[in-house]
């Protein structure tokens, strides 16, 4: 087998292309937690008045005036079909969960500078999902069939009021995260005989630290301007590797060296995200908003990865180029108080792909999108209930001039997500 067919056999695993297939685009990120956010299509960072502050813009803490509970669950299917002349294939993906739980606590008897004080915590899942091929697909021997990214964020936030109508909210990022993925081996390609093909199984954990900070600023009674900021994170993965039905091999260089399983290592790097969101309540009850986001993908530029005294199998390959590109989102969306009980919402977000077609991966077939969204929010008392549903009018994507010409074709994708949530307000 060649250098450059054992290159791709392997070498084409780059782990920032097989983290799961996105449900709306915009590289490996989850849908914005939460069905008060979703119903505004994640455009919510100016007016966002419950807990879900601590994701979308902990400077809007400082609103709360009671502690408050907010438990979101998203349910979510996606699919990928690939066709090129004479062939078709599609994703099998089930459907999944993902959960966020926020806790926000004012200190009415604690005072910074005179200020009041509110604490918070989120467990939010941003990024991940999971994508599956068959087995047997387009995809065998040249990139993975399945993948599987989850990540959780642990996130403990405080806000203050600065002066009158500005306060400022700051957040510390964990993150926890796992990834595994699978491909098929060809043992026989290897060694030019039959030989039952191998799956090649690299499985690894890793942890990561970052920040976040928004600034609100209320222009008038009806205006806000809001700016959020989070930094990157860089995760370094550790784990195994391993790979099976390994046929008796010469006891040569490089095949000696080859065991059943070894180390596995890589690192991720999540983007910077910065926004700006301006709100207005243009008559009582009645908001719009209007935000942009500018994302640092480009820090996926290569990634390392290591198999090591299996390396022989990537052929030395010790980094993956993905070449994936910084981006612009941006989105409007409305919010209507229809009485003291019922809240209807509104949005639109459009997400480009960061992702180019020359490193484009069939686990990650990210396309551009335009998200249209929904939602219904129901209040008494202290207890409140949120259902949202969001549409995604997604670009259909042909490939021509992928690095790996086995996967060249026409990607379209689908998707559903519906979010719940249940806000209790002490």
């Amino acid at each position: 087998m060649s250098k450059k067919s054992l290159r791709w056999i392997l070498g084409s695993v780059a782990l920032v292309g097989v983290l799961g297939q996105n449900l709306l685009a915009d590289g490996f990120r989850n849908p914005p937690p939460g069905a008060v956010g979703l119903g505004r299509a994640g455009v919510i960072a100016a007016q966002v008045d419950d807990a879900s502050a601590i994701f979308y813009n902990p400077a809007n803490l400082i609103d709360l005036n009671s502690p408050e509970f907010e438990l979101a669950a998203s349910l979510s299917k996606s699919k990928t079909e690939y066709s090129r002349p004479g062939y078709s294939a599609s994703t099998d993906n089930s459907w999944g969960v993902l959960p966020n739980v926020f806790f926000a606590y004012p200190l009415s008897d604690v005072v910074l500078n005179s200020k009041p004080v509110v604490l918070g915590l989120g467990l939010t899942t941003p990024f991940g999902q999971s994508s599956e091929w068959d087995k047997d697909s387009f995809l065998k021997y040249t990139s993975p069939y399945w993948a599987q990214m989850q990540l959780l964020n642990i996130n403990p936030s405080a806000a203050i009021e600065l002066a009158p109508g500005l306060s400022l909210g700051v957040g510390v990022d964990i993150y926890l995260s796992s990834l595994k993925f699978k491909q098929s081996f060809p043992w026989s390609q290897v060694l030019h005989a039959q030989a039952p093909d191998g799956n090649a199984v690299f499985s690894g954990d890793g942890a990561g630290l970052g920040g976040n900070a928004g600034l609100t600023w209320a222009i008038t009674d009806k205006q806000r301007l809001a700016f959020t900021y989070r930094s990157q994170v860089t995760v370094d993965y550790s784990g195994d590797f391993t790979v099976d039905n390994m046929p008796p091999l010469p006891p040569v260089p490089p095949f000696n060296a080859l065991s059943p399983g070894s180390d596995f290592d890589s690192s991720l790097r999540f983007p910077d995200m910065f926004s700006v969101g301006y709100g207005i309540e243009i008559a009582p009850g009645l908001k719009l908003e209007s935000d942009v986001e500018y994302l640092r993908w480009s820090l996926n530029e290569r990634q390392p990865i290591a198999i090591g005294n299996n390396a022989p199998l990537m052929n030395g390959a010790t980094e993956i180029v993905n070449d994936w590109k910084d981006t612009w989102t941006a989105g409007v969306s409305a919010e209507w108080r229809v009485d003291k009980i019922w809240t209807v919402r509104a949005g639109y977000l459009y997400l480009p792909s960061p992702i180019t077609d020359q490193t484009l991966l069939p686990v990650l077939a990210d396309t551009d999108t335009q998200v249209l969204a929904l939602g219904l929010g129901w209040r008494k008392g202290g207890h409140a209930v949120d259902v949202a549903y969001a549409f995604n009018c997604y670009q259909d994507r042909n490939v021509t001039d992928n690095h790996n010409p086995a996967v060249n074709g026409d990607y379209e994708n689908s998707s559903q997500l519906v979010s719940l949530d249940y806000i209790y307000t002490f």
